[in-house]
């Protein structure tokens, strides 16, 4: 993760330029982030795959 990110969470709400659904899946580089849980301003869970 890049330094500017405190948190994964930040990272994809950020790549996604919203929160992101439960369920959605969000490929980056040779990474899949699989969005499990979402709380009202960050991602509670997310399952991240690699490639």
């Amino acid at each position: 993760i890049d330094e500017k990110y405190k948190t994964i969470s930040n990272f994809l709400v950020d790549e996604y330029k919203k929160m992101p659904p439960r369920g959605h899946e969000i490929k980056i580089g040779n990474y899949l982030y699989l969005i499990e849980e979402v709380g009202e301003d960050h991602i509670e869970r997310v399952l991240i795959r690699k490639k």
